[in-house]
């Protein structure tokens, strides 16, 4: 059962000191994970960008402010997280998953410590018609629940239980192919092998794998723009589109109805 902290539009001031909180009273061999969800703000220039040292060009804001121009960037650069500010953290195996229009930003964290590091990135678009749903970000959702994210992927409000216990029986079956095929591709970088010795980071690290498989056989998702992406990249390890992991993707169309949505890519 892991230790968790939640922070809801922390300041920088916050969240910084949760980490270093977190980074002191985690046991020696133990694993993090980190999840940030914010709002994205660029410098245009980079006289609001602080030291020199931050070269990522923007980072994260958590509150409400208007963070649409470079007033805004110069003026509240401190309360921003950068990704420069994460590599402090980094003195465990960590696990960061970053969400929204920051995304960007934190394709640049790497290890410094030695420690194995995996950034998940969301996408950078969505379709149209799946913006502004009351479930929130696609990721999370999918993180959470492959089978309830894939019926907001097809315009799906009600099914049967006989589909839904059906559903996770065959998401289950995915999940345990994906483990084998990420336990066993030479393409597969080590961190995530080293990573997925705990069960809490090896559970989100599948349903990534899932995510991204699904959404590249899903026809309203066109482009890689419109797909996850991970930190090292796991597209070398070509695992997401085995002929196993799309036998079982079209087995989950068939049994929600959907399978007009799904191609093979």
């Amino acid at each position: 059962n892991p230790v968790k902290q939640y922070l809801y539009k922390p300041s920088s001031a916050e969240l910084l000191c949760c980490l270093s909180e977190q980074a002191c009273n985690l046991p020696r061999n133990s694993a993090q994970l980190i999840y940030l969800s914010g709002n994205n703000v660029t410098y245009t220039d980079r006289s609001g960008g602080g030291q020199d040292t931050y070269t990522s060009g923007g980072g994260i804001h958590f509150g409400h402010r208007d963070a649409t121009d470079n007033k805004y960037a110069s003026r509240y650069g401190p309360e921003l997280l950068h990704a420069e500010d994460v590599h402090p953290f980094l003195r465990h195996a960590t696990l960061l998953i970053v969400e929204g229009e920051g995304r960007s930003f934190f394709s640049t964290v790497s290890p410094v410590f030695r420690e194995p590091v995996v950034v998940l990135l969301s996408p950078k678009l969505i379709p149209h018609t799946l913006r502004g749903n009351k479930l929130g970000s696609l990721m999370t959702l999918f993180l959470h629940c492959p089978m309830m994210a894939i019926c907001l992927l097809c315009n799906i409000e009600h099914i049967s239980d006989t589909q839904w216990k059906k559903g996770l029986q065959i998401v289950g079956g995915l999940l345990a192919e994906l483990l084998t095929l990420l336990s066993h591709s030479k393409g597969v970088h080590p961190h995530y092998i080293q990573l997925v010795d705990d069960p809490f980071i090896r559970l989100i690290v599948l349903r990534f794998c899932l995510f991204s498989a699904v959404l590249q056989m899903h026809t309203a998702f066109k482009t890689e723009e419109y797909y996850p992406s991970s930190v090292p990249s796991l597209c070398a390890a070509d695992i997401f589109l085995k002929p196993s992991i799309k036998r079982g993707i079209v087995d989950i169309a068939n049994t929600l109805e959907c399978l007009v949505l799904f191609s093979d890519p």
